[in-house]
């Protein structure tokens, strides 16, 4: 992981509390970019089905940072994953 990047920090929230242990301002801008960037992909193509290799990819950020990103989105409950390991976007149908 990069020094100084509170990647777990940015989305990542308490199973018990669901609030953000950081907020997003307070990452860098490299991090920050990147968490948007995949939401935005999730967004536009909600059946979008994601390695994390490609999502590493996409975001230009080390597959372990990446890796720490979607598991924030999914602990955020905005992402889920498939018994294969990709991401994939959450729906009302998926919400368990």
């Amino acid at each position: 992981m990069c020094a100084g990047t509170p990647v777990a920090e940015v989305t990542r929230v308490h199973s018990d509390r669901k609030e953000p242990l950081v907020a997003m301002h307070d990452a860098t801008p490299r991090v920050a970019d990147a968490v948007q960037r995949l939401k935005g992909v999730f967004l536009e193509v909600p059946t979008m089905q994601m390695s994390l290799i490609d999502a590493a990819r996409l975001s230009g950020l080390e597959r372990n940072t990446t890796r720490l990103i979607l598991e924030a989105l999914e602990d955020a409950r905005f992402l889920r994953r498939a018994p294969n390991g990709l991401f994939m976007r959450r729906t009302i149908d998926t919400a368990a």
